[in-house]
């Protein structure tokens, strides 16, 4: 359930993309006061510590699973609003494929998110193993986006990467 429930929420930011992308920002908009309101309510309650560190785990993974939805969208709004001389579906449908990749990607995430959420969320009640699963995530994530996707094209960059790793 939450691999596909979380997984429909960041392929419907991408399928918004087609709407001129106003929908992508307002849906990240309405998702981000939503978190923060409860994020709020527990802080003010003093239990924003054990929130934090009930949500970081699989949050990192997943909230910028999300936003890489939210992006491929926008990239569909971009192939709609400004499709240079080769015309609408020309534009998107090239916005379309680099979009499509995004969206590939952002799934298997949503996927590791929903292990982690599943599995270890449940099984770990220290806090501050919580925080640190936390930041090796987040470390990944940062190192993985820095580093991936730097070569000539699409196939020497995967080569490249794992030559790398």
């Amino acid at each position: 359930y939450l691999f596909s429930h979380n997984a429909q929420i960041g392929i419907l930011a991408f399928a918004l993309g087609i709407a001129a992308g106003l929908p992508v920002f307002l849906l990240m908009f309405m998702n981000g006061l939503i978190l923060g309101a409860f994020l709020g309510l527990y802080q003010a309650r003093g239990l924003g510590v054990d929130l934090a560190s009930w949500i970081l785990p699989h949050g990192i993974t997943e909230i910028l699973a999300v936003l890489l939805c939210g992006a491929a969208g926008l990239l569909l709004a971009e192939g709609v609003l400004f499709p240079g001389d080769r015309g609408r579906i020309a534009g998107l449908r090239t916005k379309g494929r680099q979009a499509g990749l995004i969206v590939i990607g952002a799934v298997g995430m949503f996927f590791l998110a929903a292990i982690i959420e599943g599995y270890f969320r449940q099984l770990v009640q220290s806090v501050p193993v919580r925080f640190l699963l936390a930041l090796v995530t987040a470390t990944f994530w940062l190192v993985y986006l820095c580093t991936v996707g730097r070569g000539a094209d699409r196939g020497t960059r995967v080569r490249s990467w794992w030559k790398r790793s």
